[in-house]
């Protein structure tokens, strides 16, 4: 039995279940402050700067950061509240 949870942006990639709490969470943290960085390069460029692709790759990128981020929560969750850590 594995304790890996594909990751559904991207099948290639799984989470371990087991790792730790802070693991998982810092994984997550990682994610939402890189997306949020480009998301602020993004919204700092002028149209002559991106093209339309760009803006779309920019997006691209930024959704599956943010994604695979709030997987990690979700495992995060259930294993706090699996803990009785929340209510």
């Amino acid at each position: 039995m594995t304790h890996c949870s594909p990751v559904q942006a991207t099948p290639l990639q799984y989470l371990d279940a087991n790792a730790s709490v802070a693991d998982l969470f810092y994984f997550a943290v990682h994610r939402f402050r890189t997306a949020s960085l480009m998301l602020k390069n993004q919204a700092c460029m002028t149209a002559r700067q991106g093209e339309e692709v760009d803006t779309s790759h920019f997006a691209e990128g930024a959704h599956l950061l943010l994604q695979t981020g709030c997987e990690a929560l979700q495992i995060v969750e259930q294993r706090l509240c699996e803990q009785r850590v929340f209510g």
